[in-house]
C-alpha cells in the first residue's frame, strides 16, 4: 500500500536540537520534504552540518548562517535550496505574526484573563492588540 500523498504535519521547535530527543520527531524531522529552519547559531548549522543531521552544500550552509531575526521587525527563514522568505510584519493595528505566536508570559496571562471573562482566544488577541499589549 503506497504511503499517504495528501497529508500535512508543521511542527515547530525553539531548537531543532529538540528533534533528536524524542523517536517520534526524529521520525517526522527525517520524513519530511522540507525543513525550514529560522535563523540559528553558526555553531549550530555546523554541528548538524558535521553530524548530518543537515545535508546541505557548503554555500547553502552559509546562507543558513546569515538568516536574521529582529524581534517585532522580522524573521527570516531559509530551507531546501537556496530561497529565503523574510517576514515582515503588516500594517499598525493588525494582528501580527508575534501576537499569535507570543511565549511572553505576560502576554499569555493577559490572554487568559480575557478568555475567562468570555473571549475566545482571537477576540482576545485582537484586543490586546489593538490595545497594544502584545510583548
Amino acid at each position: 500500500m503506497p504511503g499517504n500523498t495528501t497529508g500535512a504535519l508543521i511542527t515547530g521547535t525553539q531548537s531543532i536540537d529538540d528533534y533528536y530527543n524524542n523517536v517520534a520527531a526524529t521520525v517526522c524531522l527525517q520524513n519530511s520534504d522540507w525543513t525550514v529552519l529560522l535563523a540559528q547559531k553558526a555553531e549550530t548549522i555546523d554541528r548538524l552540518v558535521q553530524d548530518r543531521r543537515l545535508s546541505v552544500s557548503p554555500h547553502i550552509a552559509g546562507q543558513l548562517k546569515s538568516l536574521q531575526s529582529v524581534k517585532g521587525l522580522f524573521s527570516e527563514m531559509g530551507g531546501e535550496g537556496s530561497q529565503r522568505l523574510v517576514l515582515r510584519p503588516p500594517a499598525p493595528r493588525s494582528v501580527q505574526p508575534r501576537d499569535l505566536f507570543s511565549s511572553k508570559g505576560s502576554t499569555v496571562e493577559k490572554i487568559n484573563r480575557l478568555k475567562d471573562q468570555g473571549y475566545t482566544t482571537v477576540e482576545a488577541i485582537r484586543i490586546l492588540v489593538e490595545e497594544g499589549a502584545v510583548e
